[in-house]
């Protein structure tokens, strides 16, 4: 078993022992500014700056238009499949 060491100081904030005088902290604070502890706030600015769009551009889906697109092409196919039938049948 290792004996605990008690002359060594603890770690503390700022480079201040935490089992420090009030007077050496005093002296701490007169020689060293102290760092926060707390995050700084971040960049508020932007990385980008904003492009105006155009209305036409807001109210265009990609999507939705490729979805009408591609429903609409098998309606047109389907409509074909079934007048092919139709004229097979009639033929024999």
């Amino acid at each position: 078993m290792i004996p605990l060491k008690k002359n060594k100081a603890k770690k503390g904030i700022g480079g201040i022992p935490a089992d420090a005088d009030k007077n050496t902290i005093k002296e701490f604070r007169n020689k060293k500014p102290l760092l926060s502890i707390f995050k700084k706030e971040k960049n508020t600015k932007p990385f980008y700056e904003t492009i105006e769009v155009s209305k036409i551009d807001k109210e265009f889906l990609a999507y939705k238009t490729l979805r009408r697109a591609k429903l609409a092409e098998r309606r047109k196919n389907r409509r074909q499949q079934k007048k092919d039938i139709k004229f097979k049948s009639k033929d024999n």
